[in-house]
């Protein structure tokens, strides 16, 4: 059984256990391809919704408990082989969403916290599935805010995912530290934190 299917199961065995809508929507935003392929599924012309979203919990409400269980019950069978890559970029993706996350809640901009998150799950999706992000976005539908950072990286939320990039992948990090915190209103201990604690999430 392929990585992928495992983190279905994982999720399944939680909807299992548990209603609580944060658990059940922490719990999925451990895994973005999952999270692109529901999308997806929820834009298609089978469910024929064609709303913004901004959030996993709006993806989550908006389908139901019973309607999530069939959806990943049939995403378990998927054939697409797992890469050393492929497992690379989800956990690329799982620190953006959550260093993204706590940047907008450290600039007390809390409302804006699901969409930050959902973001950074979604900014290597196209690397994931080896399209272009154009042709990504053109098989969902998320907020213009979303489509502005991922695409150009324009907006509050692309401002907030080009200094998640650069952080990720610096080779002098107190130094990038050092450099950004200032533009951020934050001191270098306190995004240094930040980054600690996005980092710790995808160990």
């Amino acid at each position: 059984m392929n990585l992928k299917s495992l983190n279905v199961i994982d999720v399944l065995n939680t909807l299992n256990e548990t209603s609580d809508l944060k658990i059940i929507t922490e719990k999925f935003s451990l895994y973005p391809e999952l999270t692109f392929n529901l999308l997806r599924y929820i834009n298609s012309a089978e469910y024929s919704f064609r709303s913004e979203i901004t959030s996993i919990r709006q993806i989550i409400n908006l389908l139901g408990p019973a309607r999530l269980h069939s959806w990943l019950g049939l995403f378990v069978y998927s054939s697409e082989n797992e890469t050393d890559i492929s497992r690379e970029t989800i956990k690329s993706a799982k620190f953006r969403a959550h260093m993204m996350r706590e940047l907008v809640i450290a600039h007390k901009k809390n409302e804006l916290s699901d969409e930050a998150f959902l973001t950074g799950s979604l900014s290597l999706i196209d690397l994931y599935f080896q399209l272009t992000m154009e042709e990504m976005l053109e098989k969902i539908v998320v907020g213009k805010s979303i489509r502005d950072a991922l695409l150009t990286r324009e907006g509050y939320l692309g401002k907030i995912l080009t200094i998640t990039e650069k952080l990720e992948t610096t080779k002098n990090l107190d130094g990038m530290i050092d450099a950004i915190a200032p533009k951020l209103n934050l001191t270098h201990e306190e995004l240094y934190t930040i980054y600690a604690k996005a980092k710790s999430s995808v160990e």
